[in-house]
């Protein structure tokens, strides 16, 4: 949806690629985001744990402030992994001829774009959206949580009891939302970015197509498919993330849980 011209809606593109495609078409790009978005959410995690654990120690910052700061640093450090993933992923997702080799589409891509311009191509679009995306998603979950008291219940161990733990799946799952709320527009440019291969463009120059085609809708094209998404994903990982951080003993400073009871 992100990279067609007009406005599409959700029902629209899925007959049209069933259509085109079949069922494999809803999984074209599959490969690279299961083999680089296991590490890059790996490192995305623990960094912001590890630079949240060392705030602790230093600072007298609250647990959002941490959260903040953690994951705009984490999500800053992980674009060394996940530039490439998301290119090839994009690049495989808009190729409606045939399925994508990532080993020759590497090759191709080094030899005709160069490493910089080609495998960090979209880079800095990606920067401006994970960076205050990943600040963002953190932050608003331990502000949800803080509004239903978890810290009290963390401190209770009653963090962990059915009624608890769908709060904090429902938190994660807003969180991810206000995460895209805050980022997607610059999903929108970065995979334009990455979409074009024959020569390299510009953020202003991308920005400007966009809006002068569609105008502001344009930077929010699947959206709403987006949100949905989010919302499930999230609402699993986190406090799946969470549980098993506090369960071994990896916890922020100051609320990690002893286990010899």
């Amino acid at each position: 949806m992100q990279t067609q011209e007009g406005h599409s809606s959700f029902v629209k593109v899925c007959a049209e690629t069933y259509r085109g495609e079949g069922v494999r078409g809803f999984f074209k790009g599959l490969v690279s985001p299961l083999v680089g978005v296991t590490p890059y959410n790996t490192l995305v995690f623990t960094s912001t744990e590890a630079i949240k654990n060392e705030l602790t120690k230093r600072t007298e910052l609250s647990e959002e402030q941490k959260s903040l700061v953690a994951g705009s640093a984490s999500g800053a450090l992980a674009l060394v992994i996940y530039n490439p993933v998301e290119l090839l992923k994009v690049r495989a997702q808009v190729n409606r001829v045939e399925s994508i080799n990532y080993g020759k589409a590497t090759m191709a891509l080094l030899r005709n774009e160069g490493f910089f311009g080609g495998v960090y191509k979209g880079m800095m679009a990606l920067m401006m959206r994970d960076v205050p995306g990943w600040g963002i998603y953190f932050f608003s979950y331990e502000f949800l949580k803080r509004q239903f008291n978890m810290q009290e219940a963390k401190r209770n161990g009653t963090d962990n009891n059915r009624l608890n733990l769908m709060i904090k799946m429902w938190c994660a799952g807003v969180a991810g939302q206000c995460s895209w709320f805050v980022s997607y527009p610059l999903d929108i440019i970065k995979t334009q970015i990455q979409c074009t291969e024959d020569r390299r463009v510009s953020m202003r120059e991308v920005t400007r197509k966009i809006y002068q085609a569609e105008g502001v809708q344009g930077f929010f094209k699947g959206f709403s498919p987006t949100l949905t998404r989010s919302f499930i994903v999230n609402a699993v990982a986190l406090p799946a993330y969470e549980y098993l951080n506090d369960r071994y003993c990896y916890g922020t400073v100051g609320e990690r849980r002893t286990h010899s009871d």
